[in-house]
């Protein structure tokens, strides 16, 4: 007879009872790839929240959010789930922070649930940590619906005032419901403010934008690129800052 790994009795094949639930489950393991350590997301737009499965496969990944940053992960709050995520691939869920989840020192954690090895065995569970992370207060001074007729077409206006200093203006017309977005970009494409990214339904809107990047930052002097994107189309202006 093959002697048992580790010698008979042993913790592993619990001293003469095998634990077959214990022994036919995958190990599991999991990491946080998103966010990652240092980065900074806004409250009021939509950002992807990511852990990425090691061996095993997971039934389902909870994923909590903690504003306080210890690694004791205190008060969590659940963002969501994902569910049916195979071993090596990666659970991915969407989200928008609201204004209440703003923290400096904020940390994600999720948490797999491993598919029982049979009907009625516990499944595995295993934890994963990210790094701390910034949720930053988005200060554009929100999206206002200024008319509900339904548009022509898909439209964006030109900024007011132009050139501006320190708050502008933007006015776009939305013509079909879906997702659409409002972005600035610095002139060799360099992504330096996402205003708006969410579904909207048809209608006439205004955004503000207060001058600063996504990290809250002041941007400087010159011409940047006004984005806006609804439907598969997409137009742009240029607009520009002083200090």
């Amino acid at each position: 007879m093959m002697p048992l790994p580790g010698g008979f009795p042993n913790p592993r094949w619990g001293y003469g009872k095998l634990d077959i639930a214990a022994t036919l489950a995958p190990v599991l393991s999991a990491r946080v790839l998103k966010p990652s350590k240092g980065e900074s997301d806004t409250t009021g737009r939509v950002v992807s929240l990511k852990a990425i499965m090691g061996t095993g496969s997971a039934d389902s990944v909870v994923f909590h959010l903690s504003k306080t940053g210890c690694p004791e992960f205190a008060s969590p709050i659940r963002l969501g789930v994902t569910r049916g995520v195979a071993a090596n691939s990666t659970a991915e869920f969407t989200y928008i922070f609201p204004e209440s989840l703003a923290a400096s020192q904020a940390r994600l954690r999720a948490t797999a649930y491993g598919v029982p090895a049979f009907v009625g065995a516990t499944p595995s569970t295993v934890q994963a940590l990210s790094d701390t992370f910034q949720i930053v207060r988005n200060t554009v001074t929100g999206v206002s619906l200024e008319n509900v007729a339904v548009p022509a077409r898909f439209t964006l206006g030109q900024n007011t005032p132009n050139p501006f200093n320190p708050v502008t203006s933007i006015q776009f017309e939305i013509a079909k419901p879906g997702p659409a977005a409002v972005r600035i970009f610095s002139v060799n494409g360099r992504l330096v403010r996402v205003l708006v990214e969410r579904p909207f339904t048809p209608g006439q809107y205004r955004v503000r934008w207060d001058g600063r990047d996504e990290r809250g930052r002041p941007v400087a002097s010159g011409v940047y690129v006004l984005e806006a994107t609804s439907g598969g189309e997409r137009l742009v202006r240029k607009i520009t800052a002083l200090k």
